[in-house]
């Protein structure tokens, strides 16, 4: 019987020991879950806070690129103002050199109408120190009328 109660003790002791030894290493185990839980989770938030920069970037740069945009629009709308400024100014220029041209030439044919010497075919007025001919006693203000 004493036999029975030392190997009694001896199996009880054998047993707390092996639930000693599970005990710690289910705590290790239950360690290591959590710390690969929150490795888990920091990768998580890690991974949020890179997508929200990413979005915050690509915010600004869709920003940026608007502004851009904006810029070219206005410099565009700049040069087209410019061109067209240009343009109204060559025209009135021409209107200003086709008037000129046009008053000449009214001039030019008011001084042939009160010109004393006429032409003795189209009766047009003949301008002093202007080419004309003579033939046979009249004056012609071109070939074509000497004909």
């Amino acid at each position: 019987e004493k036999r029975q109660e030392v190997d009694s003790r001896r199996a009880e002791v054998e047993w707390r020991a092996a639930e000693l030894v599970t005990a710690v290493e289910s705590a290790a185990a239950a360690a290591q879950l959590e710390s690969e839980r929150q490795a888990a989770i920091q990768a998580r938030i890690d991974e949020r806070r890179a997508a929200e920069r990413a979005e915050v970037e690509a915010a600004e740069a869709a920003e940026a690129e608007a502004a851009a945009r904006e810029v070219r629009k206005k410099e565009k709308e700049a040069e087209k103002k410019k061109r067209h400024k240009e343009k109204l100014k060559l025209k009135k220029e021409e209107d200003k050199a086709e008037k000129a041209r046009q008053a000449e030439l009214e001039a030019l044919e008011a001084a042939k109408r009160a010109a004393a010497v006429k032409c003795g075919e189209c009766g047009e007025g003949i301008l002093a120190g202007t080419a004309s001919f003579e033939v046979m006693g009249h004056k012609f203000c071109s070939t074509t009328c000497v004909q």
